[in-house]
């Protein structure tokens, strides 16, 4: 459907009149409606509904199109966007296909002030459209030489004085726009600056677009040396069910220490006191039997970190108190739950979660949350984020299948960290499963768990089983204990969407490699030239022969390896594999993952585009 068309007829459904007189030629009458519209109230939820208009082109989240047909106008100053609807209003700046619905009979100039702070507030794409990266030391310095004065070091601009900011615009859009005022087509450019850049060659031009473009907004956090990841037990999934223990458990005192002592006695990083550890509406009173000041204490001695599950609404109603409260506790990070919408006051919301938890130096994990949009680039934070079909469907239905396992790598995952919360230690061919709220079981095998720690990436990864049915699994838990929770390289083996998944992830100097398929069993092949020259052990879980009846059944073993070494990985249905290379790797690999263009040795995990993983910056 033609834009233009559409945004026509969105306009006549929203009841405004597309009935579009034109003015002439008025800068005076530009500049007279930007400061009327400046001292006006935003109302943020007008701004919303107007936005409806605006989003046909410049899509719901205000990204724009890479090609640069559109720009991105998530996150501009209210007042650049102001100065442009008015400039185009006014016909000071010529855009036809805008012009229509700028006109003072479809847009007031209340709207306008409203859908342009609406716009203020969106988060940008960070995965903005780039330039060719080809001449970017040119760019950077025509840039310092030419820009940063009006426009920030960082491309941040000048919202007083109409200066927009240039952070995450596409470099097509960047490109075009360069020119135009340069050769006078621009009619609102400033004037100084169309003088400035009369003498720039076409490849100036690229160059200096082609590095802003690449320019984004700094770390809200400038010390980022308390962000520690880890693994974490939990305590929710499994319904508090220990046994085998001198105390009655559930949401009291002794299992939580019983939690602390079992991440400890494990090398975990942390846990987490999920539903019921505070009274229901109030972050500031502990449920009856439950002694924070006691957990905290014993926490602290066995250096386990505590994460508190708290519902969005009461942290909003209770932020600063309770976040207070937490940091005198000396817990390390909170677990937002049940937001389950993305409208922009709870976007707004996520980004004041982060802001605040950061003044106190918490983690923040968003369960019951939409899919990453890059908040964690600038508030790291934010260390991980569900947005996906995860292993707590279990508990009441059967969603939580080995097909949608291996599908949401390659989808939900693209997008950053996946809070899916593995770790099941009662596995189920699909036949035998039954969701039991308080005994839960998962679909697949053992190994297709252990599989996920190595599949899924998250800084902050679950250990979402009881620490009494962990005890009486020793060969997994020699697994789950040291298996990292972020890595330094990643190279996709194999996979096809909805099928299978096998990836390799390097860790110091260690590699792992996890393996999963669907309901239907197949086997893989896993070359190794990767690891380079040397020798080394490795030991491996796979599926028992009779996984494919009790998902329990699994064996593990220890290989030599070399980098000739080609391993067929057998899979039962909902199968898994896991390997963890104990020896120290030699330096041929880490020249091998640098011919591979994936990035140095301390560099995060990113994969290719379209490949498995999160995206490469």
């Amino acid at each position: 459907m033609n834009p233009c068309l559409a945004l026509t007829t969105l306009t006549l459904a929203l009841g405004l009149t597309a009935s579009f007189p034109l003015l002439a030629d008025d800068p005076e009458t530009a500049a007279k409606e930007v400061n009327q519209a400046l001292h006006l109230k935003p109302d943020l939820e007008n701004g919303r509904k107007v936005y409806l208009i605006c989003s046909v082109c410049h899509q719901p989240e205000g990204w724009g199109s890479v090609d640069g047909a559109y720009p991105q106008i998530a996150g501009q100053y209210a007042s650049v966007t102001i100065k442009q609807l008015a400039d185009i209003r006014a016909r000071n700046r010529d855009n036809p296909t805008m012009l229509p619905f700028t006109m003072s009979k479809t847009l007031s100039l209340q709207d306008i002030a409203d859908v342009s702070a609406y716009i203020e507030h969106f988060p940008m794409d960070p995965h903005n459209g780039m330039g060719p990266g080809t001449d970017l030391e040119l760019g950077k310095r025509l840039y310092a030489e030419n820009c940063a004065e009006c426009h920030g070091d960082r491309g941040q601009g000048v919202p007083d004085k109409h200066m927009p900011m240039l952070q995450g615009q596409h470099y097509r859009y960047l490109l075009r726009q360069f020119e135009w005022i340069r050769d006078g087509k621009r009619r609102n450019a400033d004037q100084e600056m169309v003088k400035q850049i009369q003498g720039f060659s076409s490849r100036d031009i690229a160059a200096i677009m082609d590095y802003t473009s690449r320019l984004a907004p700094p770390l809200e956090i400038a010390d980022t040396s308390w962000i520690r990841p880890g693994k974490v037990a939990w305590d929710w999934w499994n319904s508090l069910n220990l046994y085998g223990v001198p105390f009655t458990s559930g949401v009291n005192t002794d299992s939580y220490r019983h939690f602390i002592d079992f991440a400890a006695e494990n090398g975990l990083e942390y846990i987490i006191l999920d539903e019921g550890w505070y009274t229901l509406g109030d972050l500031l009173s502990a449920a009856p039997g439950v002694d924070m000041e006691a957990i905290a204490a014993h926490a602290k001695r066995k250096n386990v970190g505590l994460i508190m599950w708290v519902v969005w609404k009461t942290l909003d109603l209770q932020m600063g108190p309770a976040l207070d409260q937490f940091e005198k506790w000396g817990v390390k990070g909170i677990k937002v739950d049940f937001m389950q919408r993305e409208d922009q006051w709870m976007v707004n919301f996520y980004e004041r979660v982060a802001r605040e938890a950061a003044a106190r130096k918490l983690l923040v994990d968003f369960h019951g949350a939409y899919k990453p949009t890059g908040l964690y680039r600038t508030y790291p934070n934010v260390v991980t984020s569900e947005g996906v079909l995860g292993l707590e469907q279990s508990k009441w239905g059967d969603l939580a299948s080995p097909d949608n396992a291996v599908t949401f790598p390659f989808m939900r995952m693209l997008a950053g960290p996946v809070d899916y919360t593995p770790g099941a230690m009662i596995n189920a061919a699909r036949k035998d499963f039954k969701p039991i709220f308080d005994r839960p079981m998962s679909q697949g095998t053992r190994c297709q768990q252990l599989a996920m720690y190595v599949v899924y990436e998250s800084p902050l990864q679950m250990l979402s089983d009881s620490p009494t049915q962990y005890l009486r699994e020793p060969d997994c838990m020699e697994f789950l204990g040291p298996v990292p929770s972020v890595w330094e390289q990643t190279i996709a083996l194999d996979g096809k969407v909805a099928e299978y998944v096998l990836v390799a992830r390097k860790h110091g100097a260690s590699w792992y490699i996890g393996a999963m398929t669907n309901a239907r069993g197949r086997t893989l092949s896993a070359d190794l030239s990767f690891l380079g020259a040397g020798t080394f052990s490795a030991d491996i879980w796979q599926d028992g022969p009779n996984a494919h009846r009790h998902g329990n059944d699994y064996r593990r073993s220890t290989l030599t390896v070399t980098k000739d070494s080609r391993l067929d990985i057998p899979l039962a249905p909902g199968g898994g594999w896991a390997l963890s290379e104990i020896a120290a790797a030699t330096a041929s690999v880490t020249r091998y993952i640098s011919s591979l263009g994936l990035g140095g040795a301390a560099a995060p995990s990113r994969m290719e585009e379209g490949s498995l993983g999160t995206p490469k910056d």
